[in-house]
């Protein structure tokens, strides 16, 4: 757990370590890890296919409720499994957000379940949604098992931490803009605080459409001239400057995790393993003593070797 928490994701090149996570991977990991991706996967198709039907009040309706009484015991019993993870594993049960994602998807959907006896369209079709869609999302910590996209989820969970600064500047921005032309333009239907869909938060969403080139603001002539020169440097600084600055930091986090993508894909299995340990910690036996054999000529160390990034390439020439 050390290792995996405070340490670099070079330290996985050691052959030794490697070794040692596929060992217990092999061993006690990974047929459980494919049965509860197995398991996950019927429980959102399952809970899809109820909250879907109930949105449609022109299915058979027993055939509806039996789809929401399943999905409703297969919600209540992951809770409890939830609950008692949370006994025993304390505050690390909150080290990563996919637990917290399946509290919320299970949550919802226990919500649009009791929307759905109670009559409640609305509910099932937005906090029923809610769930499904989080569900759904959930199964991106499953994707994680496989070497192919264990390192994609690496570079997806890099790119949005290094995006945390920017993104503080940006919602800065954003709301700075959306409070001048409250201010300047209080009779525009698009600034108007009181609509009846967003309600106070239309004139950011009004700006925000304007940063990605949709409906935003139009310039015509009656636009008074602070107004122009608010879009003006609106557009400059946030579309021009700082959208340009978000491909770089992505273009850096790419980067930084294709250069190793091998031993990113190995790190977030050492995560798993971590996870399932303390999870069940009496199900792990692992042997006293490792005993491996290595070829002293490896002919797949002298095969092309896969791309890793410019950096990891250049580091290979040079």
């Amino acid at each position: 757990q050390s290792i995996v928490t405070h340490c670099d994701a070079s330290v996985f090149e050691s052959k030794l370590l490697q070794l040692i996570v596929q060992s217990k991977w092999e061993e006690n990991v990974r047929k459980q890890r494919y049965w509860s991706f197995f398991l996950y996967g019927v429980c959102f198709v399952e809970g899809a296919t109820a909250m879907m039907m109930s949105a449609k009040s022109a299915r058979p309706l027993v055939v509806v409720n039996v789809l929401q009484g399943v999905m409703i015991l297969f919600e209540a019993v992951t809770l409890g499994l939830e609950s008692f993870q949370l006994k025993r594993e304390g505050l690390f049960y909150f080290a990563g957000p996919w637990n917290l994602l399946d509290v919320a998807a299970s949550v919802c959907l226990l919500a649009g379940g009791a929307c759905h006896f109670k009559d409640a369209l609305g509910g099932v079709q937005t906090v029923g949604a809610l769930g499904v869609a989080l569900k759904c999302f959930g199964l991106v910590d499953y994707l994680r098992c496989f070497p192919r996209t264990a390192s994609l989820v690496r570079m997806v969970s890099v790119i949005l931490t290094d995006m945390v600064p920017f993104t503080t500047i940006l919602i800065v921005m954003l709301v700075g803009a959306a409070l001048f032309f409250t201010i300047n333009s209080p009779n525009e239907e698009k600034f108007s605080l009181g609509d009846e869909t967003v309600g106070p938060l239309r004139p950011l969403l009004t700006v925000f459409q304007l940063m990605l080139g949709m409906d935003g603001i139009e310039l015509d002539d009656s636009t008074t001239w602070p107004v122009v020169i608010m879009v003006v440097l609106f557009m400059t600084i946030v579309v021009v400057v700082l959208l340009n600055l978000l491909i770089a930091i992505m273009g850096d986090s790419y980067g930084k995790v294709k250069e190793s993508e091998r031993v990113e894909a190995l790190r977030e299995r050492a995560q798993i393993i971590v996870e399932a340990e303390r999870t069940n910690p009496h199900h792990h036996n692992y042997h006293q003593y490792m005993h491996f054999v290595e070829a002293a000529e490896s002919p797949l160390e002298l095969g092309p070797q896969e791309w890793e990034g410019i950096t990891g390439r250049m580091k290979q020439l040079l």
